[in-house]
């Protein structure tokens, strides 16, 4: 663990933690990044409630048996700058996902010259949510410098999940909550206004309206017509789970110490959500058709999630234009089980490939791990036709 500098005027700085693999011959094995969302969400929230080897509650460490590090290498990244343990010395926070994806390809490159035998290993970016953001973004940045760099970073595929990447196709609340019973005709109108004037925003390119009109759909809007008590997460929450006190375990000073942070706070994420406040009604849809042409990119989301909702991901996917699309769109979707659980569902072919996971919400890792972890497997195991090779179809 430590810091990677990513911008020495500014004194920016971007904190990762490093998991190898849990086998003998883990230099060979794949390597994972990690990438939260938000914009301003710890990545450290994923590696203890979802993927990472251990959890933290009051008690203590408790190993986690679905990790994503037993079979591939883990790389976690605090990220932008001004979330968790990551830093600026000065104002220098991202404000657009092109200042995301250079800090994020500078740590990586960082990474791989810290460790060169990684070089050769096949890299996949990962994440959920706003991540839907900031793996295109560190995405196409690696496409765009890998040609000429000295230090290639052998980008294999992209899993996006529960991923916001285009605010115009992802924010139709409207048609979504009325057909999940969640709202009326009264509600659906006022949804639809607010969605068709947001719409105009965007075209006019006045990022503020936009804002101020997208943050209604979750929040003034959702709680006038539904309430707090069905979470725009997962709408329908399983048993109560014990919290875990992971931030108690980050700021103690044995933890600090290990980590190689110092006297440095951990950050709440606010002034980097702000900086990026009209980032979120912009779109990165023409970077992920450009890395269409030559990347997989599995987009995989929970069933039980509002705020980034499987038929508005769908919605995006559909609207997407490269060359493979006809193909997607032709594709047979086929029924994925676990066992004897059916797990889910998937569809895909050439590079685009859609998964939605039963009975799990916006942190699909959380809700189903041991799926999850089937899943990036698979991905990461695959090859560039296949990365859903190891999914078993249902009898």
């Amino acid at each position: 663990s430590g810091f990677f500098t990513v911008n020495k005027e500014c004194g920016s700085n971007l904190f990762f933690w490093f998991f190898p693999a849990q086998k003998e011959n883990w230099g060979d094995a794949p390597l994972i990044l990690w990438l939260q969302g938000g914009p301003g969400a710890t990545s450290m929230y994923g590696l203890f409630e979802e993927i990472g080897p251990f959890s933290s509650y009051a008690e203590g460490l408790m190993k986690r048996n679905s990790s994503w590090n037993i079979d591939n290498n883990l790389l976690i990244i605090d990220q932008p700058v001004g979330v968790g343990y990551s830093f600026t010395e000065k104002d220098c926070y991202a404000q657009n996902e092109t200042d995301v994806g250079e800090d994020l390809y500078k740590a990586v490159v960082q990474f791989h010259e810290l460790f060169p035998n990684f070089q050769k290993n096949k890299f996949f970016i990962s994440g959920e949510s706003y991540a839907g953001h900031y793996i295109p973004a560190l995405g196409h940045t690696i496409h765009k410098y890998n040609p000429s760099a000295s230090v290639k970073i052998n980008l294999a595929a992209m899993a996006i999940g529960n991923g916001y990447s285009d605010a115009t196709t992802q924010s139709d609340y409207g048609n979504y909550l009325y057909y999940l019973g969640l709202i009326d005709d009264a509600g659906k109108k006022e949804y639809m206004q607010i969605y068709n004037d947001f719409m105009v925003a965007v075209e006019d390119k006045n990022w503020e309206k936009a804002y101020v009109l997208k943050s209604k759909f979750i929040g003034s809007l959702y709680y006038k017509y539904i309430s707090h008590a069905v979470s725009p997460y997962k709408y329908l929450p399983g048993e109560p789970e014990e919290p875990q006190n992971w931030i108690q375990f980050l700021n103690s000073n044995e933890t600090l110490k290990a980590l190689h942070i110092g006297n440095l706070s951990f950050q709440s994420g606010f002034k980097a959500y702000n900086a990026l406040l009209y980032d979120i009604v912009q779109s990165v849809k023409p970077w992920v058709e450009e890395l269409l042409e030559v990347y997989p990119i599995v987009f995989y989301n929970g069933q039980l999630d509002i705020i980034c909702g499987y038929p508005m991901m769908i919605k995006f996917l559909r609207s997407l234009n490269w060359s493979g699309q006809s193909q997607y769109l032709n594709a047979t979707r086929t029924k994925w089980c676990v066992g004897e659980e059916l797990a889910g569902y998937y569809k895909g072919v050439h590079n685009l490939y859609d998964v939605l996971v039963r009975d799990a919400g916006h942190m699909v890792p959380a809700d189903q791990p041991l799926w999850a972890y089937t899943l990036v497997n698979s991905i990461t195991s695959g090859s560039a036709d296949n990365p859903l090779h190891a999914l078993t179809p249902c009898e």
